[in-house]
């Protein structure tokens, strides 16, 4: 469904904001916030005959901090050539700086290859695709390429430096997907842009694998637009409807346990079936506006037009239900006075610790409904505290009894039982409870006269249903402990589908190496395989790591212990705790 409005009209145009391999990179593009530089700001220009190299990366990225020594060298062979700028667009100055300052204690050497922080802008223009991502740009400002950390060779470097303009290999999975705009029509005149006279633009589209699944949106200067796509209908409608300030309603999804579904077909409103993606019951929405609009204002029109086209009633309703009540006890919160610029949640491993730091109450709400299972939940979060200031809360071993702090997943699980977490706010004076309450929650009906579009799979479509398949083979037989066949299915999915893959390829094979009831020497090398391929696609301390173990398993001594000291070496390096593979060489010592 297009609904466009044509008007004769001098109001502004939505400005491009993606930009494309061969563009050249405005000068004035402002990089903010900088440390390990001699000054805090600086503009793409400053650097103009020089190659420009982006690595964009965050304090929790692994490998992005393992490669420091390899950017400190890189810098150093060619000072005076090029500029290696890091960019971190998810954390605030302080952050960054205590970070580096903390690697430079461990080392024998200090960091200092200047990084952008609180980015706002180079993301935005020049996205990344995974952590690292590195972005190339030339001495005359021409956005050259983009690859993965792997890509940042001595040999594409001199390659660029001694004229070779050509492209340099771009990322597997940098696709189509990476250089749309999505604040311009997906599907019109080849994305590349709106007529001069459009003022209004809203459009329903299905599934597209030229699309990732996310939802970007924006009211400001660089444009009033909202893009939701690849979503079932039912979570369109979480979108639609977010909560929170007018800044971040999109970014805020209603809770499935706020909305009440009573559908004729509910399987067409559901993602997945099974483990099994339903492509035919995704669509994409794009509502733009070239004239101002808040995002509370693009929100309501969403909502009107995804009724009006799925032939959709909703409407809130006053309903009782069971929900997680966060209280304070005896009218006393004890909270530590903390400063700082972001709310965060942190896992320190050395100190055997979680954080929660600078979080207001409603934000601590959303960490728990998105990154835990509370987001599916059938418990809606209530906070009836009254308290209006920020959180400042450490859970360790005097407030959680008998949890494995040296496992950052299981975070999530801690938090996934709120009488555990109750138990462990009680000395900061809140109570998290479970209680009847009389809460809003959004009815969803549909039209009798609705009849849904019926399309045959693309192959693609097709060949994806397949390869969810396949895993589902695999975690089917997980679940029920029968290890033969989980092997043999593991095994045929990964060398069908992840050979590429250099992170997953090093998960599956430690999964194999922990794996008590894979102990077969054919299927062992299938795991080694793997781990050598990844570490041929992107060499770091964990992979060698890996690959040291699984010879250990399998009984090779020598070739286990070089490996093992080759990944200590490489998390010395990297300024990273090695004791893991410290207690490795142990073992395999003791062979």
């Amino acid at each position: 469904m297009s609904l466009a409005s044509l008007a004769q009209t001098q109001s502004h145009q939505i400005q491009r904001k993606r930009l494309n391999i061969g563009d050249t990179v405005p000068s004035k593009y402002q990089l903010d916030n900088l440390v390990n530089y001699h000054s805090k700001t600086a503009k793409i220009s400053d650097f103009r005959g020089k190659l420009l190299i982006l690595d964009y990366w965050f304090t929790g990225c692994t490998p992005c901090i393992t490669s420091w020594p390899k950017l400190i060298k890189l810098q150093e062979k060619f000072e005076g050539k090029i500029q290696i700028m890091l960019v971190n667009h998810m954390e605030s100055e302080y952050t960054v700086q205590s970070f580096i300052d903390r690697w430079n204690k461990r080392n024998d050497f200090s960091f200092n290859i200047p990084s952008v922080t609180e980015d706002s802008v180079l993301f935005r223009v020049l996205p990344p695709s995974g952590y690292p991502t590195i972005i190339w740009i030339d001495e005359t400002g021409v956005f050259r390429s983009v690859t993965d950390g792997g890509g940042l060779t001595e040999y594409n470097v001199q390659s660029l430096l001694e004229g070779d303009k050509f492209n340099l290999e771009t990322l597997e999975w940098l696709d189509r997907r990476n250089v749309l705009d999505y604040g311009l029509p997906l599907f019109d005149d080849g994305n590349k842009g709106i007529g001069k006279n459009m003022i209004w633009y809203s459009r329903v589209s299905s599934y597209s694998d030229e699309l990732s699944t996310q939802l970007i949106e924006s009211a400001d200067s660089s444009g009033y637009y909202v893009t939701s796509s690849n979503w079932s209908i039912l979570d369109q409608i979480r979108n639609a409807y977010g909560r929170g300030s007018d800044s971040d309603l999109f970014r805020n999804p209603l809770p499935y346990n706020r909305i009440i579904l009573k559908a004729q077909d509910s399987s067409r409103y559901l993602h997945n079936i099974n483990g099994v993606t339903q492509h035919q019951n995704l669509y994409t929405y794009q509502l733009i506006s070239s004239e101002p609009k808040t995002k509370n204002q693009l929100k309501k029109i969403m909502q009107e037009d995804l009724n009006r086209y799925f032939h959709l009633t909703t409407e809130w309703r006053k309903i009782k239900k069971k929900c997680l009540i966060l209280a304070v006890k005896d009218s006393i919160i004890n909270i530590d006075s903390l400063e700082y610029s972001k709310p965060r949640f942190r896992y320190y491993q050395q100190e055997r610790k979680f954080t929660i730091e600078g979080m207001s109450i409603d934000y601590l709400f959303r960490f728990l409904e998105n990154a835990t299972n509370h987001f599916y939940s059938s418990y809606p979060l209530i906070d009836e505290t009254g308290f209006k200031g920020e959180l400042n809360i450490v859970f360790d071993e005097s407030n959680v009894t008998n949890f494995d702090y040296y496992f950052p997943d299981n975070y999530r699980l801690f938090f996934e039982d709120y009488e555990l977490l109750n138990k462990a706010l009680e000395q900061y004076g809140l109570s998290l409870t479970l209680e009847d309450r009389n809460i809003d929650i959004l009815v969803i009906d549909d039209s009798d006269d609705f009849q849904p579009i019926q399309r045959e799979l693309t192959q693609e479509e097709k060949i994806a249903n397949t390869r969810e398949k396949d895993k589902m083979l695999v975690l089917s037989a997980a679940s029920k402990k029968d290890w033969g066949s989980y092997k043999n299915h593991f095994i045929y999915y990964v060398n069908k589908y992840l050979m590429n893959n250099y992170s997953e390829l090093n998960a599956h094979a430690w999964e194999f190496y922990k794996n008590k009831f894979i102990t077969d020497e054919v299927a062992l090398n299938e795991a080694l395989k793997w781990a050598k391929r990844s570490i041929e696609l992107n060499s770091y301390p964990q992979n060698n790591d890996t690959y040291a173990a699984i010879l250990y398993k399998l009984g090779r001594k020598q070739e286990a212990l070089a490996a093992a000291q080759k990944a200590l070496e490489m998390y010395n390096s990297a300024g990273i705790d090695g004791s893991q593979t410290l207690q490795l060489i142990e073992k395999i010592k003791a062979l």
